[in-house]
């Protein structure tokens, strides 16, 4: 069986879709994928399904999910809703669902460009941003979702932007202007698809466009915000400025060690091979890194009871980031 949340709501089984039956079935089901594994309370179950919940809304519950036992026993005998003392818990392969096979493929991306190999991870974040069938979770409101919406919509415009980084990176210049004129238009304060822009253009032998579009941005961040550009776009502006703005690099051999491609050494304590679940956590807190420029200091607080995952949790979320800052 699968579970689509990277666009409306969507569940698969042999390839053929099955309904979920009414709206509150189909927010229930959203509810426990966004925690999959783990125990959503029914407190919250109550607060995300009803802003003045009535009396009968535990007994609702009840009946939405053994409704929803039923629809998912019918089709896969993997997927259970189980029930403990504080609240549900959906038990499901983590790969059935689409959000963690993106996930898996922006760490294949980013392990392919740590070892050079440019045109594996392009290959990657396609892969990845294919899976998006439109916004997700698409008319199913409340906190939880549209908290997990924000994450998800924030890592997927992390992983164009470093598509089109790694694009110009292969030697492709021309191709990608048009997409980087769109994208630019559609999410003008991002500096890194400005910054693409610029080299594409400059790489293209078009000086004075590359020019053009920083000076849009500027005007704009002026006019807009009162501010002036990073100091990486203003960087690359002087580059383009007099002509020395770097050529695309060389791309490193398949087989270069990693050791040589990064120029650094990771200091981190090992990271466990079986990780699982916690997506909400990383989503929320790899929005957090992303939204923060390259320069700046993220501080994240981590809370729960002793031996619940906290350390593992904060070790696996930074080799997903030690990339970023390498």
């Amino acid at each position: 069986m699968e579970f689509r949340i990277l666009g409306p709501l969507e569940v698969r089984f042999d390839g053929q879709p099955v309904r979920i039956g009414g709206a509150r079935q189909q927010r229930l089901l959203a509810l426990l994928l966004l925690a999959a594994n783990r125990v959503v309370l029914v407190e919250r179950l109550v607060d995300e399904l009803w802003s003045s919940p009535p009396r009968s809304a535990r007994q609702q519950i009840h009946n939405a999910i053994a409704s929803l036992r039923r629809t998912l026993a019918e089709h896969s005998a993997d997927v259970h809703i189980r029930w403990t003392e504080a609240g549900y818990l959906l038990d499901v392969p983590e790969s059935s669902i689409d959000v963690n096979q993106f996930l898996g493929l922006l760490d294949e991306a980013r392990q392919a460009e740590t070892r050079g190999r440019l045109t594996e991870a392009v290959a990657a974040l396609r892969g990845a941003l294919d899976m998006w069938r439109g916004d997700v979770l698409a008319g199913l409101g409340g906190t939880v979702v549209e908290n997990a919406v924000a994450g998800l919509h924030e890592q997927r415009l992390g992983a164009v932007e470093t598509l089109m980084s790694l694009r110009l990176r292969t030697g492709e210049t021309g191709s990608v202007v048009s997409e980087l004129r769109q994208l630019v238009n559609e999410h003008p304060l991002r500096d890194s698809l400005r910054i693409s822009l610029m080299q594409a253009l400059y790489r293209s032998g078009r000086q004075a466009d590359a020019l053009a579009v920083y000076d849009d941005g500027r005007r704009m961040l002026a006019d807009d915000l009162g501010l002036d550009p990073s100091p990486e776009l203003q960087r690359v502006h002087a580059d383009v400025l007099r002509g020395t703005l770097e050529s695309a690099p060389a791309p490193t051999e398949p087989g270069a060690d990693p050791s040589e491609v990064q120029g650094v050494r990771s200091y981190l304590p090992h990271d466990i091979s079986d990780f699982s679940g916690r997506s909400a956590e990383l989503l929320q807190l790899r929005a957090a890194t992303r939204a923060t420029s390259p320069t700046a200091i993220t501080i994240s607080a981590v809370d729960g009871m002793g031996g619940v995952g906290k350390t593992t949790l904060a070790v696996h979320l930074a080799h997903r980031v030690a990339g970023d800052w390498a």
